[in-house]
Formats: structure tokens, sequence, C-alpha cells
């Protein structure tokens, strides 16, 4: 757990800057089992564990203390949606999105790219149709300029303007 936190923690050390992952997966079993009709069981990976527990969450902090990242990497426990009521709306200079996949979802993630600047990064791993789709739409009514950086995964633009 974590991995993606400690690669770009790692990148980021020495910095000011900070890496928040957004994940479901760290909320109370009680609750992502109330919610699997919004995202499928198998994608929250519960099913493996049986009551309410939630390993995860020992597992990310145990691999951010190894990795020596408690100052630079930590976790908000929720959906992207509940993240964005609480976000202080501060500039982002990275966004890595790796949540759900589908349309919907990867449509209310776009809404962070609002807090990009120019020269920021927008990162969006697991380039399927329905990513394609949200992150295409974004850009072409954002009012802002993207550049893809590169044909490969995961998907790097930069914002121009």
């Amino acid at each position: 757990m974590g991995g993606s936190a400690i690669c770009i923690g790692q990148a980021v050390r020495g910095t000011e800057c900070k890496v928040v992952s957004v994940e479901p997966r760290y909320l109370d079993f009680k609750l992502l089992r109330d919610k699997k009709s919004i995202l499928p069981e198998n994608e929250l990976h519960i099913s493996e564990f049986s009551g309410d527990t939630n390993p995860y969450i020992e597992q990310y902090e145990l691999s951010i203390s190894a990795a020596g990242l408690k100052n630079t990497c930590s976790y908000f426990a929720g959906f992207s949606d509940d993240y964005y009521q609480v976000f202080d709306k501060r500039q982002i200079d990275m966004l890595f999105v790796d949540g759900a996949h589908t349309y919907d979802a990867v449509k209310l993630d776009c809404r962070f790219m609002d807090y990009i600047p120019v020269g920021g990064f927008a990162v969006f791993d697991d380039w399927i149709i329905s990513v394609k789709k949200a992150v295409d739409e974004y850009m072409q009514k954002a009012g802002t300029k993207w550049e893809l950086m590169d044909q490969v995964f995961p998907r790097w633009f930069k914002r121009v303007a």
C-alpha cells in the first residue's frame, strides 16, 4: 500500500510539496460495504478480508514510515468527492489520478485540475476509454490548454495556458 505515494514522495523529498493519497480502501470496511454500489467490490479489494478491521491503513503507515516520508505523505480515507468537500482549494502542482475508472468518477476527479497552475501536471493511470472521455471533455470545456507529454502510460499532461 502506498506505492505511488512513496514514488512521488521520494521525488519531492526535501521540498515543501506534500503528497495526499485519497483512498476509499482506508475507510471503515462497514462503510465500504455499504457503498459498494458506487465502486465494484473487486476494485475495493475488501472481499478478501473478514470483519471490519482495515489492514490497509496499517500497511500504508508502515510503508510510508519505512520510506522516511511521514512528513511528506498522508492519506484521506474516502472517495475523491468526499475529499473535494474538505479540500482547501490550494494549488496542486501535480495531480496523479489512479482511482475508479468509471466515466463519472474520473469526471469528478477532473475538478481538481482547476487548481493546477501553468507548468503543473495532471497524470492519469489506466488510460482506458472511460478515463479518456472524461479527461477530453474536461480539457475541451475548461478554458485551459494542456499538452500531452508522451504517448506512454501513465498519461502525463502539462498545463500550458
